[in-house]
């Protein structure tokens, strides 16, 4: 039942990374909480780990969540070391709703040659019962939106855009052999060769 937002909504509170930090900015694993009007940024070209990938023992991700019937919206998630923006772990029954997810990684152009640095918009490994709908994707670096289906996942009216970086897909739907899910309405825009795949089903 937590809510983190900010009294001045409709402007956006900023979580800014500081350059030390060496940890996700949010890790959350609860139930029914809330999550509005804040903007987490996690200042990629001031951190001391800028340059290091992440692996399963280096996480900097801006925010990991998990649990059940909670709810993202109005939030912003930008500039995020390697990884992803934000990634929704084993839950179900949420919502991710009128949020942005952009400028997340980079490619080794952008990293003195460093490969491995890119990151996802947004990366969710289980969608039950869930919604994400309304949110907008630019220039990550890795897949905008990845979403691994299930039982009455519905993502729609998502929009992806790539005009500035390169990314290797603008959509991804990973399992689709888990029944009830639900693609409609999202559109993939990019300029030449700024995109690999505007959409992949599966992996």
């Amino acid at each position: 039942g937590a809510l983190l937002t900010t009294a001045d909504s409709p402007r956006k509170a900023v979580i800014l990374a500081d350059p030390a930090l060496a940890e996700p900015l949010l890790s959350a694993q609860a139930n029914r909480f809330e999550i509005s009007f804040i903007r987490f940024d996690g200042a990629q070209e001031r951190r001391v780990v800028r340059l290091k990938a992440c692996s399963e023992t280096r996480n900097y991700r801006n925010v990991e969540l998990r649990g059940v019937g909670f709810q993202i919206r109005y939030v912003e998630s930008t500039r995020a070391v390697c990884g992803s923006g934000m990634t929704i772990g084993a839950s179900s029954r949420f919502q991710v709703v009128n949020s942005w997810f952009y400028d997340n990684g980079r490619q080794p152009e952008d990293a003195e040659g460093h490969t491995d640095l890119w990151a996802d918009g947004l990366n969710v490994f289980n969608c039950a019962g869930a919604t994400i709908r309304d949110n907008v994707f630019w220039d990550n670096t890795d897949v905008d939106l990845g979403v691994n289906g299930g039982p009455g996942c519905s993502v729609y009216r998502n929009r992806v855009e790539h005009f500035g970086k390169y990314a290797f897909a603008g959509i991804v739907v990973g399992d689709p052999s888990r029944a009830g899910g639900e693609f409609t309405a999202n559109t993939v825009s990019s300029a030449r060769d700024m995109l690999g795949f505007g959409m992949v089903v599966g992996c």
